[in-house]
C-alpha cells in the first residue's frame, strides 16, 4: 500500500487540475483549489482563467501548488503586445506558469515568423522560476509535420513544456500526435541537454 499510495503522489504532483469553462464562477474555482490537494497528495498547479488568478494564489498561499493560467486564449491569434500585457498581467496577479497558446494558425499558412515572434516575446517577459507552457492546439496543425515543427520552434523558443491543446477543439489530443510530440522532446533533449 505504502508504495502504491507513492505512486498516486508522484502521478498526482505531474498533473495540473483546470478550470477553463466559459461560465466558470468564483465558486468553482474555491471548489477547484480546495480539490486540488487531499489525503492522496495534491497537484502539480490548479490552471484558471487569468481574471481568478489572485483568487487562487490567496485560496492556496501555503501550498506547493502553483497557480497557472493562459494567455492567447484560446484562439492562438492574439497581438504580441496584447499578449505581453496579459502575461505580465498574470505574473503580476500571482501566476507561477503561464500557458500561451501558440499561433497555430500562423504556422498553418507558413508564417513561422510570427509564431517565433510571439513565442520569443512571452519568453521574455516570463522570468524563472515561473514557467512557460506551450499549448500546440494538434487538432488544428492538420499534419503530423506541423506537430512536429510546432513542437520545435515551442522548445527552441524556450518553452519548458509543449502540451497538445486547449481542450476547447476535437480531437484534442491522439496517440500519433503524442508519439510525434514525444518524439520530438527526446531530439531536442539529444541536440541541446536541455530537458
Amino acid at each position: 500500500m505504502n508504495e502504491r499510495r507513492l505512486l498516486v503522489q508522484r502521478i498526482l504532483s505531474l498533473i495540473d487540475l483546470t478550470n477553463l469553462n466559459d461560465g466558470c464562477t468564483p465558486e468553482d474555482i474555491k471548489s477547484l483549489c480546495a480539490r486540488a490537494s487531499g489525503q492522496w497528495g495534491h497537484t502539480a498547479a490548479v490552471c484558471v482563467w487569468p481574471r481568478f488568478v489572485e483568487l487562487s494564489k490567496s485560496l492556496l498561499t501555503d501550498s506547493q501548488i502553483q497557480i497557472a493560467t493562459v494567455v492567447n486564449f484560446p484562439s492562438g491569434d492574439g497581438e504580441v503586445a496584447a499578449t505581453i500585457k496579459e502575461t505580465v498581467d498574470a505574473l503580476l496577479a500571482g501566476a507561477d506558469e503561464i500557458d500561451l497558446v501558440l499561433p497555430y494558425t500562423a504556422l498553418q499558412r507558413g508564417d513561422e515568423s510570427t509564431v517565433v515572434a510571439m513565442l520569443s516575446a512571452i519568453r521574455n517577459v516570463v522570468p524563472a522560476p515561473s514557467l512557460l507552457k506551450v499549448i500546440l492546439e494538434t487538432g488544428e496543425l492538420d499534419t503530423l509535420d506541423n506537430v512536429r515543427k510546432a513542437s520545435e520552434i515551442a522548445m527552441y523558443a524556450g518553452a519548458d513544456f509543449i502540451k497538445t491543446s486547449t481542450g476547447k477543439i476535437q480531437p484534442a489530443a491522439t496517440m500519433p500526435v503524442t508519439y510525434v510530440m514525444l518524439d520530438a522532446i527526446k531530439d531536442f533533449y539529444l541536440k541541446t541537454g536541455k530537458i
